[in-house]
């Protein structure tokens, strides 16, 4: 029963689009002191694989793609920025609170049972960013990314529109939007006021495109703020949006 609720969403979502020009889950870029220590950290307590993602240290889970950037002292945790925090899927939430503890990591909420059939729990990373811990196994590893939004029916069609997918509702857990990329939920939960994601630990997420170019045209078009143009020299490849309540977005040309 506790992995049934998620399950029947996954079901029923019986064609997911790619979204317009091709779009494609990529990646969620994290700042920290040390990448490598980050990186070695997130494998070891969440089975991924580790390697490099261009110049950057990397963790794999699956096909979920965690990268992180070397950030500054002051860098701020996820908890009051647009993401609030990430989710693992893992087989006993009780049982992964326990081991976590014993490795000396922060307890945020143990184990509590939901509304909606699962079981889940709250832990930080040693460098701020909220980890959500949840006995889904729809979708193994990196289970979601969880956004807060004061409009968040509005910015959930908004990550519909511009990505692609299906939002879903339930009545269990009312507030809550839901996409799935991939094997990777979008969480939009409704919310106070939130921080542009610039200066926190989550820095960005990333989608990449088939048709790169024209997805360009399309947000200049619709007034899409742009945090970094493509650099033709530079960075011909890549620029960076801001979604809703200043999520910042890496679009990349698929490919790269």
């Amino acid at each position: 029963m506790k992995t049934s609720f998620w399950k029947l969403i996954a079901c029923c979502l019986l064609t997911i689009t790619a979204g317009s020009y091709g779009a494609e889950w990529d990646h969620i870029h994290l700042l920290v002191p040390d990448t490598k220590e980050a990186m070695n950290w997130y494998a070891d307590h969440f089975d991924g694989r580790t390697g490099k993602a261009g110049p950057f240290d990397a963790v794999w889970f699956d096909d979920n793609l965690v990268k992180f950037r070397k950030g500054t002292p002051d860098t701020k945790g996820t908890v009051g920025s647009a993401i609030d925090h990430i989710g693992f899927a893992v087989p006993n939430v009780a049982a992964k609170i326990a081991e976590l503890k014993g490795d000396g990591v922060k307890i945020v909420l143990e184990e509590k049972a939901s509304g909606a059939g699962f079981h889940y729990g709250f832990v930080s990373d040693p460098w701020g960013t909220l980890i959500e811990l949840m006995d889904d196994t729809s979708v193994t590893g990196l289970h979601h990314i969880h956004l807060k939004s004061p409009n968040a029916k509005e910015t959930s069609q908004w990550y519909a529109d511009t990505f692609g997918g299906e939002i879903v509702t339930y009545d269990q857990l009312p507030g809550f939007y839901n996409i799935l990329y991939d094997n990777v939920w979008l969480v939009v939960q409704q919310s106070g006021p939130v921080e542009p994601t610039t200066g926190h630990i989550v820095d960005h997420l990333g989608w990449r495109f088939e048709d790169y170019d024209a997805a360009l045209k399309k947000f200049r078009e619709d007034g899409v703020e742009f945090a970094l143009e493509p650099r033709p020299k530079d960075h011909p490849m890549m620029a960076y949006i801001l979604g809703p309540d200043g999520v910042k977005i890496e679009v990349v040309r698929k490919g790269e």
